[in-house]
Order: C-alpha cells, then structure tokens, then sequence
C-alpha cells in the first residue's frame, strides 16, 4: 500500500510517517512536491501516474516556489 491508499490521513501532510525529518529532506534536495505526486496517484491511479511521470519525462512533481 502507498500514501495514496491510507483512509487514516486524507491529507498526507498530516501524517507523521508522510512528513518526517528525512522525507522533508528528500522534497527539499529533489525539490519535490511529495503530497502533489499523493494527490496525482489519487487521481489516476498508480499506473496512471507511472503513466504520467513516464511521458513528461520527470521523476518527480517539482514543489511551486
């Protein structure tokens, strides 16, 4: 199961495991929007999603500034 299947946190950024120290780390190196690729498996499916991230060529959704 992914962040994506969890009933318990609707919004995974108020989830501990979802947000923690070395997660945050990751989305500030790769300045990636964690919660947008959450929101996007949501949406489409994981396979939509592999889909997606396939044919925009990318590997991660980048955070807004």
């Amino acid at each position: 199961m992914t962040c994506a299947g969890c009933a318990e946190f609707p919004d995974p950024r108020t989830c501990k495991k979802f947000n923690n120290f070395m997660s945050k780390l990751f989305g500030l190196i790769f300045k990636s929007d964690r919660a947008a690729c959450i929101a996007q498996i949501k949406q489409l499916g994981l396979d939509g999603h592999a889909k997606a991230m396939a044919e925009m060529r990318i590997q991660s959704i980048k955070r807004q500034s």
